[in-house]
């Protein structure tokens, strides 16, 4: 990722606790945890998903940085 496209400098991740989503229904009971609007990444992606975008983040910083240095 951090050789990715430097023009990217955000991201939205719809995330809740469990992956999915479910639909809202008069005497179904809900899923605590899971959506009831859009599907989303349930917590362990969500947390791998940052974890390898701070990851690319401090390389792609490390990396100007050296380039910056060597001009």
């Amino acid at each position: 990722m951090p050789e990715g496209d430097a023009r990217i400098f955000g991201v939205m991740i719809e995330s809740h606790l469990k992956a999915g989503r479910q639909d809202l229904m008069p005497g179904k009971e809900l899923i605590y945890g899971l959506s009831i609007t859009d599907a989303c990444v349930g917590w362990e992606d969500t947390r791998k998903l940052v974890e390898d975008l701070a990851d690319a983040v401090r390389q792609r910083r490390l990396k100007a940085a050296a380039e910056s240095e060597a001009e």
